[in-house]
């Protein structure tokens, strides 16, 4: 597990991938909306995920440049089971997702970013554009609960338009990222398309956090997140 401390800006082996993350977020013309609704202090961003996890590489580069403070994305953890991928990833500002480790950052001030769906979440069929796939888990809103800071849904519109999809169902097998798990079919050119990320209303911690109020705190953010996207999202 990593060891990874905040810092002020990405290290050495970071730079490349915050420079290609740059250069995607503004082919994507890439904008975060309703900055306002983002604290001063740490806070936990949730938000929808797309194939390729393309909608990270817009946000944040966008959230930086729009308010100078960098996002600690927590990913994947089995992305950071070899030691030089590792590395690479925690001196670009990421974490894995691990939960004591995001309670630190956010009890630190930082803004850190998930999705709770995971993988599963980035691969929706061609039905299932701007839906979440979350499956139950709210691991997510343990952390922010314990850190005591507000959950704050972000609505990726556009991502899920980057790639046509060709089938409705997974077909590639993608077991590294979870058992079980496929791909949908897809044409591997990303369509240039804005990616816009909205900001909805910070949803508060509970003020004790047990396993009820952890799970309706998710349910919450769940539900809020969703309710953003569809007021955002283009026509099926």
């Amino acid at each position: 597990m990593s060891t990874y401390l905040p810092r002020n800006a990405p290290g050495r082996m970071g730079r490349p991938l915050w420079m290609a993350g740059q250069a995607v977020s503004r082919w994507f013309d890439s904008s975060v909306e309703d900055l306002h609704h983002l604290p001063a202090g740490g806070a936990l961003l949730v938000g929808n995920h797309a194939l390729l996890g393309v909608d990270a590489w817009g946000l944040f580069p966008a959230l930086y440049n729009a308010t100078g403070r960098i996002p600690r994305g927590l990913a994947h953890r089995n992305l950071f089971r070899a030691p030089v991928v590792a590395h690479a990833l925690n001196s670009a500002c990421m974490v894995p997702g691990d939960r004591d480790l995001a309670v630190r950052l956010l009890r630190d001030g930082e803004i850190c970013v998930c999705y709770p769906g995971g993988a599963r979440d980035s691969m929706k069929g061609r039905d299932e554009r701007y839906t979440l796939k979350w499956e139950g888990r709210f691991g997510f809103a343990w952390a922010a609960a314990l850190a005591g800071v507000p959950i704050v849904p972000v609505a990726a519109i556009g991502p899920d338009d980057a790639f046509q999809l060709l089938s409705a169902n997974g077909v590639i097998p993608v077991e590294f990222l979870g058992p079980g798990l496929r791909a949908p079919l897809f044409v591997p050119l990303a369509r240039r398309v804005k990616f816009r990320f909205i900001l909805g209303q910070p949803i508060m911690a509970p003020s004790e956090a047990t396993e009820e109020t952890v799970r309706a705190f998710a349910a919450q953010t769940q539900t809020a997140l969703q309710a953003l996207i569809h007021a955002h999202a283009p026509p099926a």
